[in-house]
């Protein structure tokens, strides 16, 4: 029986978001790319994960225009090396 792995399973070409931009510019993204979980970079570097929930979440407040990605960022994240 083979195993699964992840290298198997995974997107190939990730979409992410700077932490600096605007909840509305993640929004956009996700949008797009239909897509519900954006890795959050600081300068090209994995700080975080932002999920379409935190955003609904974080725009019902209406701080759409206030907040960026990185005040929203999950940062706790697990990582899996190949």
């Amino acid at each position: 029986m083979s195993q699964l792995r992840v290298l198997d399973i995974m997107t190939k070409e990730v979409v992410t978001i700077e932490d600096h931009e605007s909840l509305e510019v993640a929004e956009q993204t996700m949008k797009a790319g239909r897509i519900h979980h954006l890795p959050v970079t600081d300068d090209g570097a994995l700080v975080g994960l932002v999920t379409a929930h935190d955003l609904d979440q974080a725009l019902r407040t209406g701080s759409k225009n206030r907040l960026r990605v990185g005040d929203v960022v999950l940062r706790e994240i697990l990582v899996v090396e190949m």
